[in-house]
């Protein structure tokens, strides 16, 4: 299962037969690199994999004979280069301590607490 799925526009209102573009986070003992072959079955036209770990952006583009590394998207305006920058790799994630859950908690809208 992808972290997220991006469509172009259907030409009939509900029907997505693939997406367009796939994008992967990997995460310690999954199987993101194994799926390649589903995707590429699926005709899924890009896939975006994004390994915190490593901090590394993998963008890949299906070809004729699978897929192959790609400098950025030809479907949205973003290279690999600009969203690993974007990114700011905050990975792993800084537990909360006490005193900041406390503060995080207190910084919701009134609706929220």
């Amino acid at each position: 299962m992808p972290d997220l799925a991006v469509h172009r526009l259907p030409a009939a209102p509900l029907w997505h037969p693939t997406a367009a573009l796939m994008v992967e986070i990997v995460s310690p003992g999954d199987e993101t690199w194994d799926k390649l072959g589903f995707y590429a079955a699926h005709h899924v036209e890009e896939l975006l994999i994004v390994d915190p770990a490593k901090r590394k952006v993998d963008w890949l583009a299906l070809r004729a004979d699978g897929y192959h590394a790609a400098a950025g998207s030809a479907l949205i305006n973003l290279t690999a280069d600009e969203l690993a920058t974007r990114l700011g790799w905050f990975w792993p994630p800084e537990p909360f301590g006490p005193t900041e859950l406390a503060s995080a908690e207190l910084q919701l809208p009134r609706a929220y607490r």
